[in-house]
């Protein structure tokens, strides 16, 4: 029965943190107040490019038949529809050649980018919408990393032009 239990409460936990606030945040009490710049610049421009990724579940990715899901992609649903516009997502480009089109204004927002001072020359970041804590995987037979500070002097393997920053605020948008 414990494992039941267990099994419950996890499930109830991810429903808070990625379920609720999605519903919180599409249900009618949410209201826009957008100013009088924002609406001419949305009366403008009634679809955005965004460019998604095709590998990074659980927030940016395609599914086995090709469909672009994840959280990145249910949040864009909701603003599309908040703000009356069509939201184009372009997925198949690597995550390098994506940084390449956002600096070419060929597309208008990454959805999850992390942030950079580097990136702050061709990127508006907007407030985060998702926090995510950085972990450490290690091989099972392998006890002696347990913190940062043990990695001195180590191999790692990153993602290649991945987070060069912090995850503290995830949505990019092209600069004006």
């Amino acid at each position: 029965m414990e494992k039941y239990q267990r099994l419950l409460l996890h499930t109830c936990i991810w429903f808070l943190l990625f379920c609720l606030p999605i519903s919180t945040f599409a249900a009618d009490k949410v209201r826009l107040h957008l100013t009088p710049e924002e609406q001419a610049w949305l009366a403008d421009h009634r679809k955005i490019v965004v460019g998604g990724e095709k590998d990074w579940a659980p927030f940016d990715f395609v599914d086995e038949n090709g469909k672009y899901i994840g959280v990145a992609n249910d949040y864009l649903k909701i603003i599309g529809e908040k703000l009356g516009i069509e939201v184009e997502i372009i997925t198949g480009p690597s995550w390098n050649e994506l940084l390449s089109m956002i600096r070419r204004n060929e597309i208008d927002v990454l959805p999850a980018i992390c942030h950079s001072k580097e990136r702050e020359a061709f990127v508006h970041f907007t407030d985060p919408y998702f926090k995510l804590t950085e972990f450490i995987f290690a091989r099972t037979d392998d006890y002696t990393v347990s913190k940062f500070a043990d990695l001195e002097d180590k191999t790692i393997v990153v993602v290649s032009g991945a987070c060069q920053g912090t995850y503290e605020k995830p949505y990019g948008v092209k600069r004006p």
